[in-house]
């Protein structure tokens, strides 16, 4: 396999902040380039959603998150790397954002 070039501008290598939308549910598993860093969650227009540096030429992985209301009960395994609490606008419900983690 050929190694993955960096994307360069002016001969310094970038990344690039991409949003995804998290379905809310106790988990959810989305696509997006392998060592993404998450940076933020949060209510936008109704919807919860993450925002990622990623290097967009890193291959594909399946990342995963746990997404557990305030008051809901849950397994303890379910939960990973807290990352963020997000409060939804227009419904009031506050969602506890967890990494579960990559998975090819």
């Amino acid at each position: 396999m050929e190694p993955v070039r960096p994307i360069l501008v002016s001969g310094l290598e970038v990344r690039v902040i991409h949003k995804f939308v998290l379905p809310i549910t106790d988990e959810v598993a989305i696509m997006m380039p392998e060592s993404a860093k998450i940076l933020h969650v949060a209510d936008q227009r109704g919807r919860l959603c993450l925002w990622a540096i990623v290097d967009p030429e890193r291959p594909k992985v399946r990342r995963r998150f746990a997404i557990i209301g305030t008051g809901y009960p849950f397994p303890p395994e379910l939960v990973g790397i807290y990352i963020e609490t997000a409060m939804m606008a227009a419904s009031g419900l506050v969602w506890h954002v967890f990494d579960r983690g990559e998975s090819r």
